[in-house]
């Protein structure tokens, strides 16, 4: 009877350990997910900012407005965004040329090794788009 309860003792220690050994990595694994998903998102937000300046600055000579449209598409996405705005003079079928990088703070240090993240583990986000003068 001792020798049965000393074997459903033994596998249940061992069943921790190696819970214990595996869980470690199955976080990484999900929280890592999460993380370059959000990275993913980030990008396409980038995008859809710079195409809407783009769309701004083919309709309007103003660079207020431009910027303000890439705000509007994109508010509080980036830390530390710096957007890269059309000439002032520009003329009827000249292309404008609009883009917006900022950062993007990583969870995992290991993804961010992978991504070349900076020393405090931020990502360079960067979108732009071309669109042609109306």
């Amino acid at each position: 009877m001792q020798r049965i309860f000393r074997c459903i003792r033994n596998r249940r220690g061992q069943s921790v350990l190696e819970l214990g050994l595996a869980l470690p990595i199955l976080l990484l694994l999900v929280i890592g997910m999460f993380d370059i998903g959000l990275y993913v998102y980030k990008h396409t937000l980038a995008n859809e900012a710079a195409r809407a300046g783009a769309r701004m600055a083919v309709v309007s000579l103003d660079n207020a407005k431009v910027e303000e449209a890439m705000n509007n598409a994109a508010p509080l996405v980036l830390e530390d965004k710096v957007p890269t705005l059309p000439p002032v003079t520009r003329a009827k079928g000249d292309e404008v040329k609009v883009a917006i990088e900022g950062k993007h703070p990583l969870i995992t240090p290991m993804f961010g090794a992978m991504l070349g993240a900076d020393s405090m583990n931020r990502v360079v986000v960067r979108g732009e788009a071309t669109m042609r003068m109306e």
